[in-house]
């Protein structure tokens, strides 16, 4: 994160090419094990991030301005990464009780209707809960952003504070109604899909068809935790309900949509290059520590070390990562709602925005903002 911080203006486009790498690679691999239509559907899609990435690289400025915003923004608010330590906790808690839960019918076996649907209900459950916990970490952090904003462009930038413990308590009373509703969808959504993939699996179905149906539920499901994304946001910032923030949504998407898409898709790639870098520095350390370790035996113990490492480093900084992509996504549903606010708040990310979809920010907002910078030196 840090780096992302410092190398902003390097590290989106850096990225950018590794994705397209690591797309090709991963069909090359699909291709020498002999599953050719996943690996020529994975060569399309690097075709198609190649294609967007090229087209957009007119707007890589204010991707640029918003992962150095928003990394300054989570290391100048230290109170974030209690809030993502807390939820982990509590994630892991659940993850633990919901393995020892699960232990038992998996036992036994699942033989008739009502060990069918027992399966199902635990696979919803934890779907859900884990979405739940995920999302109260969103709701605070991007509630934090929004007093933030609003305070900043009332006291000027760097000088306002972002009271985290309200937003945590507004997450986990008010808004943890609109909260759970929106997980459900999703939990739903992925129980569906697991269920499906099941079910082709049993079937031994590798052709065309069962391909078609996992990619399209694949991307329902990631559009769904999109969009919820900005529904939750929209609860954040100003308490509505799930049904209200989810239409306010719709219309942000129709006006704002392409910026937006743009906008997560490229700084959410220096965010997940970011999680695969510590789970492979976790893994690294995990097998130099059982390679030295007398009491570890097994000739290909280090492996295990290694594999176990890479999970749970994956899963800590992929966690933490999403602190500065709650901020984004706050910032950018602040930008959409409240855009004369931006150049009080943050001159230098508004100029960036100015440059990329200018039309968006009046300019009365960059000369009042002009104004009050006027003032403040005076003072």
């Amino acid at each position: 994160m840090a780096l992302s911080r410092a190398g902003a203006g390097i590290m989106i486009p850096v990225c950018m090419v590794g994705y397209i790498v690591l797309l090709v690679a991963v069909a090359v691999v699909l291709f020498a094990a002999g599953i050719l239509l996943y690996g020529i559907m994975f060569l399309v899609l690097a075709g198609l991030y190649g294609y967007f990435f090229y087209s957009w690289r007119d707007r890589l400025e204010f991707s640029k301005a918003m992962l150095r915003a928003s990394t300054t923004w989570v290391f100048g608010h230290p109170a974030s990464f209690a809030v993502a330590a807390a939820t982990l906790v509590v994630l892991v808690a659940w993850l633990l009780l919901w393995s020892v839960v699960v232990s038992a019918p998996l036992a036994g076996g699942f033989s008739s209707t009502g060990d069918f649907g027992l399966a199902v209900f635990l696979l919803l459950s934890l779907y859900w809960t884990t979405q739940v916990i995920r999302n109260v970490m969103h709701v605070t952090v991007s509630g934090g952003v929004a007093a933030w904003y609003f305070a900043a462009s009332a006291k000027g930038p760097g000088r306002a504070n972002s009271p985290l413990a309200s937003s945590l308590k507004r997450a986990m009373t008010t808004s943890l109604g609109p909260i759970c509703f929106g997980s459900l969808v999703v939990a739903i959504l992925k129980t569906i899909r697991s269920l499906v993939r099941y079910a082709l699996n049993a079937a031994d179905s590798r052709g065309f068809l069962a391909c078609v149906i996992n990619m399209i539920l694949s991307c329902i499901e990631s559009l769904m935790e999109l969009f919820n994304v900005y529904a939750f946001t929209q609860v954040a910032i100003y308490g509505k309900s799930y049904i209200r923030a989810a239409k306010d949504t719709f219309d942000l998407i129709n006006s704002h949509g392409v910026s937006g898409i743009i906008n997560e898709v490229l700084t959410g790639l220096v965010f997940f290059f970011g999680a695969i870098a510590g789970a492979l520095v976790c893994g690294a350390f995990s097998a130099l520590w059982a390679t030295r370790t007398a009491s570890v035996d097994g000739e290909y113990t280090w492996i295990t070390a290694g594999i176990g490492g890479l999970i749970i480093g994956y899963i800590i900084v992929a966690h933490v990562m999403e602190l500065p992509d709650s901020f984004v996504a706050a910032q950018f549903v602040l930008l959409a709602e409240e855009p004369e606010q931006l150049p009080l708040a943050d001159p230098a990310l508004a100029d960036a925005y100015r440059d990329s979809y200018g039309f968006l920010i009046p300019a009365s907002a960059f000369r009042a903002a002009e104004r009050a910078a006027s003032r403040s030196r005076r003072r």
